[in-house]
């Protein structure tokens, strides 16, 4: 079995751990945080607005608003639990996804991630999860040049 450094080893399982747990959380973060609740009910209101595609308008209800929400937080749980699986495979041996490269990709993810944080907002909660997460982005970054 090949596995990571041992200075990267338990970061990885770490890492790896919090991000599939990250990710199981993530499927009901819609309800969790009350989604619906905040976009309210579509009877006897007008639509939210349009959305022009290919061929025609889209018509946006707050239905469908509350559907998305659900898509984007399914989506980012699906990553979520593929990043952490992956993770904890490298630590483990797993070689299917050459570090390097991965690692990359998954240090770019969570920046994109950590950076998005500051759209909710610039409380210090904000702040140290931008932080935490920029870590993650940052040990991966450093995996990946350790591995080349």
């Amino acid at each position: 079995m090949l596995q990571v450094d041992s200075m990267f080893f338990p970061v990885l399982v770490a890492a790896g751990v919090f991000t599939t747990g990250l990710g199981i959380v993530h499927l009901m973060i819609p309800a969790i945080v009350r989604y619906a609740s905040a976009i309210g009910r579509d009877e006897g209101l007008p639509s939210v607005g349009r959305v022009a595609l290919p061929g025609g308008w889209y018509e946006l209800r707050r239905a469908d608003l509350v559907g998305l929400t659900w898509v984007m937080s399914n989506a980012a749980s699906y990553v979520l639990i593929t990043i952490g699986v992956v993770d904890l495979g490298w630590a483990f041996g797993w070689r299917g996804i050459p570090i390097g490269l991965g690692a990359v990709w998954i240090g770019g993810w969570w920046a994109i991630r950590a950076g998005g944080q500051f759209f909710l907002g610039r409380r210090s909660a904000d702040v140290v999860i931008a932080a935490w997460f920029g870590l993650l982005a940052g040990g991966h970054l450093l995996l990946a040049a350790a591995t080349h």
